[in-house]
């Protein structure tokens, strides 16, 4: 349904010029008659402390309607959205990933009930301040019957405005109910469970609302799935690959949804980012002979890199790291035709964690000659065929033969006949190439010698015998 957006004064005031494309936390009045997702009305957010935590105060932005992103859908707001305050374990314990409520009914520490008041719109007001607490606050946010939809911020900061959420205290939503602003299709959102995402614990999830927003699970190297019964590797390139959601924009001004997890609440780190387009970036793998015909060098580039990045990048063959580095000669064991992996982590948002880019290597070596004469001595003119048809080459390569006698070339082709007149010794080579660039590792060869015998000679001396009776 068509998500009408009723263009209030305070809208006008306050102009779209002042807020980029951006996610905010959501919630509706239980009789909107817009397409907004929300079948619950209220949602608990985790404000959890890291570590040794500052003392800050948990603050709401444009806490009441009529502000820049929310939906009013008459003339007059007429939904209260209530914020309450407790104490994690007065409301849940953990429980691994995800959390379990407790069937307890405690008092709230504080409370803002807003409706459209000037001071709540576009601006950020205290809730409470944090005291210390090991397991942190819950912020319990509710509406009554109204058919409006408001979106708002949660933030902790200190007495002196420094943000503290997203450093010493996290701000993790119970399931999602969410809106984005001002996007175009293009405009990607990604959000990180809430604890890391082991393999094989992707979640089933339901979502409501969406439109022509795109909802989807992606993982450690930019491959996206369904939000339902997506089955992601546990690792590849022998690195663990874990998951987290990606929201694309839409072409309302706010499009508002919800994403619930199924059987149990899916915890979420509410710290966006936007990405303007998600293209891949172009990466150079120039590649040069080395000095051992077993190895190769590499050099990568790329515009969209810093050198920092390329220093980091990872080299895989076979789910086994090679190399390092952005200048590496690696080694290879393998020969022929090979595929190898360039990993290069991801400096500028959640997913893919790291950029993978894919190479064939052709590793050559020299063909394996085989030179066959059946005979060494021949007599003069005598016909020699030698042959060298049993060459190949290891590669599977075509392979080129040129025979050689003395140093000097005198036939090609897997055969060569030989004879000669003149008596000697004769070097008849055979030189197989399977073609490649680098000579060394392209050709081989291998000789015989040939011996020419001299024509055979022979005197026969004859002593003369005389008759009596014969005339001298």
């Amino acid at each position: 349904m068509y998500k009408r957006l009723l263009i209030v004064s305070a809208f006008l005031l306050t102009g779209l010029q002042g807020f980029a494309q951006e996610m905010y936390l959501s919630i509706s009045g239980s009789n909107v008659g817009v397409l907004s997702g929300d079948s619950r009305h209220q949602y608990d957010i985790w404000i959890k402390p890291e570590g040794s935590a500052t003392t800050g105060s948990v603050q709401i932005f444009d806490a009441g309607l009529g502000g820049a992103v929310d939906l009013i859908t008459n003339e007059n707001a007429n939904t209260v959205t209530t914020y309450q305050l407790y104490r994690f374990e007065d409301l849940y314990s953990e429980n691994g990933n995800s959390v379990i409520r407790r069937t307890t009914n405690p008092s709230p520490v504080a409370e803002i009930v807003a409706k459209n008041e000037e001071r709540f719109k576009n601006r950020w007001v205290p809730l409470a301040d944090l005291l210390g607490s090991s397991k942190g606050y819950i912020v319990r946010v509710s509406s009554d019957d109204g058919d409006d939809v408001n979106s708002y911020n949660l933030r902790v900061a200190s007495q002196s405005g420094q943000v503290l959420s997203g450093t010493d205290w996290k701000i993790i939503a119970i399931d999602l109910s969410i809106g984005v602003f001002r996007t175009e299709k293009n405009t990607q959102f990604q959000l990180r469970p809430y604890q890391p995402a082991e393999p094989g614990t992707e979640p089933s999830l339901q979502v409501n609302g969406e439109e022509d927003s795109k909802v989807r699970l992606i993982d450690s190297f930019g491959d996206r799935y369904p939000v339902d019964g997506a089955a992601i590797d546990d690792s590849r390139y022998g690195i663990k690959n874990v998951w987290g959601l990606e929201v694309t924009g839409s072409t309302d001004w706010l499009n508002t949804f919800t994403v619930y997890g199924k059987g149990s609440p899916v915890l979420w780190e509410f710290q966006p980012i936007v990405l303007s387009e998600s293209q891949k970036p172009q990466l150079t793998i120039t590649e040069t002979e080395a000095t051992e015909c077993a190895a190769k060098s590499f050099e990568l580039s790329g515009s969209a890199f810093n050198p920092g990045d390329l220093r980091q990048a990872i080299w895989m063959m076979n789910g086994v790291r090679i190399s390092t580095g952005n200048a590496p000669t690696i080694g290879f064991e393998d020969r022929g035709r090979l595929n190898i992996d360039v990993l290069i982590p991801n400096m500028r948002s959640y997913f893919p964690e790291f950029w993978s880019y894919s190479k064939e290597v052709f590793i050559n070596t020299s063909p394996v000659v085989e030179l066959e004469a059946p005979k060494k001595i021949l007599s003069p003119s005598e016909p020699l065929t030698l042959s060298a048809e049993g060459s190949y080459d290891p590669e599977g390569q075509q392979v080129y033969y040129t025979w050689f006698v003395n140093g000097t070339r005198r036939g090609t082709g897997p055969t060569f006949k030989f004879s000669n007149t003149v008596s000697g010794s004769y070097n008849i080579s055979v030189q197989v190439s399977d073609g490649g660039s680098n000579l060394s590792c392209s050709n081989s060869q291998s000789d015989v010698q040939i011996r020419v015998n001299t024509q055979p000679y022979a005197e026969i001396s004859v002593r003369p015998v005389s008759g009596t009776d014969d005339p001298i």
